[in-house]
């Protein structure tokens, strides 16, 4: 099924009459909406309400909702999910044409989730700089970082460490042990409920200058507090591990982030239950043996990735962490 130039057919939605809607019949069951005060909606009608879950700051997601419209009459059984006036249309129109992309047919509330899922950066897009995408990312830094600071022995060991975490200026990866160590790994944190990640750069998951490269793939869900741990909560109690320099540099790197106060304290997550962090090799991450190295005239490249459950996990990936850091360690005291 094609829908095209959807964005621009969200403007002759007439705002809603009374009890009547304005609507846009989209496709099959999927109807676009606008409201009195000028939000969108996305309506499936006669649709199953969704088995999985999105959390969202700007929209809202009801089932089991009846509707009028002057143009397509009464809809029943709605799968409803209503937008802030503040959701930039564009966004919206995205969600639709992938929620309606693919083979005709009845779209579900799951269907919606999962297209919700796929642009939720978008739609949750903060004009402090700080997107849920980018607040999502930085949880799941902080806590692979606290792994790491639990897994050490000493405060060497530690500054190792908090050296490591290169996110917060200009980098490639996210954590990287030089010299010696060799280690780079690039933190990839998803929201959804599979392995899905963008490889946004080649130098990202190539072998390069370090004895090992890889990906680091972490799933979370969003929490209601006292059901997980906020950034600002994580970022304190690594602290509460550290002193001295390492203690120093951390607290450079934190303020040098400029994250406002409601990301800091107001949104919580927590890892997905059965679904542990992992580590990838970069021969083992799909497209890398593939695309690299890149054909000449290609100067850069990015690609979506779905990662299996055979990674390594819990106490191997503990193990590794503790290899990283000996090697480190011992690199420093070489000199």
């Amino acid at each position: 099924m094609v829908v095209s130039n959807l964005g621009t057919r969200l403007s002759s939605i007439p705002s809603a009459d009374g009890a009547l809607l304005g609507m846009l019949h989209v496709s099959d069951n999927v109807y676009l909406t606008r409201g009195q005060s000028d939000s969108l909606t996305i309506i499936l009608s006669n649709a199953e309400e969704p088995q999985s879950e999105v959390n969202l700051r700007r929209a809202s997601l009801e089932s089991g909702i009846n509707y009028r419209s002057e143009s397509e009459g009464d809809l029943e059984d709605c799968v409803v999910l209503e937008f802030d006036s503040s959701v930039d249309s564009t966004a919206v129109a995205k969600v639709a044409e992938h929620l309606c992309h693919g083979s005709p047919g009845h779209r579900n509330g799951d269907d919606l989730v999962d297209s919700v899922e796929t642009f939720q950066a978008m739609l949750e897009g903060d004009s402090s700089g700080w997107s849920r995408e980018r607040v999502v990312g930085l949880w799941g830094e902080l806590s692979f970082l606290e792994r790491m600071i639990s897994c050490c022995d000493n405060g060497a060991q530690r500054l190792a460490c908090i050296r490591s975490w290169k996110s917060t200026s200009v980098h490639v990866s996210d954590f990287v042990f030089e010299a010696g160590a060799g280690v780079a790994i690039d933190a990839k944190t998803t929201s959804t409920s599979n392995r899905r990640h963008i490889i946004t750069s080649v130098d990202q998951v190539a072998q390069g200058i370090h004895l090992e490269t890889g990906l680091l793939s972490i799933m979370i869900r969003q929490v209601a507090d006292g059901e997980g741990w906020s950034i600002g909560q994580l970022i304190d109690r690594i602290g509460d591990e550290l002193d001295g320099q390492a203690l120093e540099d951390y607290n450079l790197k934190v303020r040098s982030l400029s994250i406002d106060e409601d990301n800091l304290h107001g949104l919580f997550f927590r890892e997905r239950d059965g679904r542990p962090s992992m580590i990838f090799q970069s021969e083992n991450i799909p497209g890398v043996l593939n695309f690299l190295p890149l054909p000449h005239g290609v100067p850069e490249l990015s690609w979506e990735v779905y990662l299996t459950e055979e990674g390594t996990s819990d106490n191997n990936l503990d193990g590794i962490i503790r290899q990283w850091i000996s090697r480190a360690e011992e690199e420093d005291m070489n000199g």
